[in-house]
C-alpha cells in the first residue's frame, strides 16, 4: 500500500505519540535494585490483551520482551566498536521471513525495542525523523504498509492514561534525572524514558490536527490530553508568541528567509545521557537551543534561528563541492538532499571529524560517518 503525505504525517504522529504515552506506567527500581514494571489494575485485562494482542504493556515491558529480536543492544560492548551509523543500523536489520510472520501489534512492538529509535528525534521534525529512519530500518519500513496500523495505534493510544499511572510518573520523573546519573541501581533504560517526556504535548496536539477521529474518539482523547498535560500546555502555550522572519544572506548576497521562533531555549541537558548511550563515540558539545536546527548552526553559525534549506549557498555559487574528502576545517559537510548539515572541525582524521547540532536537540562532535543520518556525504567549500 502506498501512503500519502497526509497519511504519512498522520502515522508519525500516533506512533510518536504512543511512544512518548508509554513512559507513564513505568516507575523506578527499588532500594534492593529490583526493577519495578507498574501496571493500574484497569491497564490490563483478558478481554484488552486478546482483542488487542498485548497493547497494555508499557514501553519498559515491550523494551524488555523484544530486545531479543535484535542481535545487538545497545547495552553491549559489541554496541561500542560499532564505527558508523551506517554499521549499527546494519547489524540491528530484522529477518525479512520473520518480519513478514508478524501481526501489526507484534511489529509495533518489536519496532519500539528498536536500538536506534531515538534517531526519529534527531530530524528538524519527528514526521521527517519516521521517514528517513524508514528508509533505513526494515521493521518500520513494513510497519508503515499496514493497513491496521491506525486502528492498532489508536486503540493502544487509548489503553495508557490512568489517573494513578500519572500521579505516579509525576512523582518519578521530579527525582529520575539525578538518580539515573548516581544510583546504580536504576537501568540506563530509565534515561530513556526521560527523554521522551518532554515530546508529549506538541506530538498529542498534532495528533489531534491531523487525525480523522470520530467526534466520540476525539471527545476520549481530549479528556486524556487534559489530564496529562493541562499544566505543561498552560505553560507552554501561555509564553508562545508570534515567530519572526529572519533574512540571511549568503556570501553571494541571496536573501534566505529563517525563522527566528519565539519559543527558542537552551535545551535540557537530561536528554545528553540517552543520546550518548545510543552514539557512545560521539563527544557531546552543548546543549544548543531547541528551535535552533543543523543548517542555521553550520551556515551561519547563529544559534537564535531556524532555517528550512542552505540550498541557496550552493546554488548561487557561493560554495562549491569538493571532490572526495575536505580540504581544510570550516568546510561544510552535508547528508544526501540537504538532510543534515555540518561543520568539518578536524579534516585531517581518517573519518573526517565534524561538529553538528542534531536536529533542535544538541550539539555534537564525531566522524562524519558516524552522524546518525542516511544519505551520501559531500562536503562544500568557499
Amino acid at each position: 500500500m502506498k501512503l500519502g503525505k497526509k497519511i504519512v504525517v498522520t502515522i508519525g504522529v500516533l506512533l510518536s505519540a504512543l511512544l512518548c504515552v508509554n513512559m507513564i506506567l513505568y516507575t523506578p527500581a527499588s532500594a534492593d535494585g529490583n526493577t519495578k514494571l507498574k501496571t493500574s489494575k484497569n491497564d490490563i485485562s483478558s478481554e484488552t490483551v486478546n482483542m488487542h494482542q498485548g497493547v497494555s504493556m508499557s514501553y519498559a515491558q515491550i523494551v524488555q520482551t523484544y530486545s531479543d529480536e535484535y542481535s545487538v543492544s545497545l547495552y553491549s560492548d559489541k554496541w561500542k566498536k560499532f564505527k558508523s551509523h551506517a554499521e549499527m543500523v546494519k547489524n540491528c536489520q530484522l529477518e525479512d521471513e520473520k518480519i513478514q510472520r508478524m501481526s501489526t501489534n507484534e511489529l509495533f512492538n518489536v519496532v519500539m525495542a528498536y536500538p536506534l529509535l531515538i534517531d526519529v528525534f534527531l530530524y528538524d521534525d519527528i514526521d521527517q525523523g519516521i521517514k528517513n529512519v524508514s528508509q533505513q530500518y526494515n521493521g518500520l519500513r513494513e510497519l508503515l504498509k499496514r493497513d491496521d496500523l491506525q486502528d492498532v495505534l489508536y486503540h493502544k493510544y487509548l489503553t495508557y492514561s490512568k489517573t494513578e499511572d500519572v500521579i505516579d510518573y509525576n512523582i518519578y520523573t521530579a527525582n529520575s534525572i539525578q538518580k539515573a546519573i548516581t544510583d546504580n541501581h536504576i537501568s540506563k533504560r530509565n534515561i530513556y524514558i526521560d527523554f521522551l517526556n518532554d515530546k508529549i504535548p506538541q506530538i498529542e496536539k498534532s495528533m489531534l490536527d491531523n487525525y480523522k477521529y470520530t467526534d466520540k474518539e476525539r471527545q476520549k482523547i481530549i479528556n486524556k490530553q487534559e489530564l496529562l498535560n493541562d499544566q505543561q500546555n498552560a505553560i507552554t502555550f501561555a509564553a508562545a508568541r508570534a515567530d519572526e522572519t529572519v533574512i540571511v544572506k549568503t556570501p553571494k548576497g541571496s536573501k534566505i528567509k529563517c525563522k527566528r521562533k519565539a519559543s527558542n531555549k537552551k535545551n535540557s541537558t537530561k536528554d545528553v545521557a540517552q543520546q550518548k548511550l545510543a552514539y557512545p563515540r560521539a563527544t557531546y558539545v552543548s546543549t544548543g537551543y531547541s528551535k535552533n536546527n543543523c543548517h542555521a548552526y553550520a551556515w551561519t553559525g547563529r544559534q537564535d534561528i531556524w532555517m528550512q534549506s542552505p540550498v541557496l549557498y550552493v546554488s548561487d555559487g557561493s560554495y562549491k563541492a569538493i571532490k572526495g574528502r575536505p580540504k581544510s576545517n570550516g568546510q561544510i559537510a552535508v547528508w544526501g538532499s540537504y538532510t543534515h548539515s555540518a561543520i568539518v572541525t578536524n579534516y585531517g582524521t581518517q573519518d573526517p571529524t565534524v561538529t553538528s547540532k542534531w536536529g533542535g536537540g544538541h550539539i555534537w562532535r564525531c566522524g562524519a560517518s558516524y552522524c546518525p543520518y542516511n544519505g551520501p556525504i559531500c562536503y562544500y567549500g568557499r
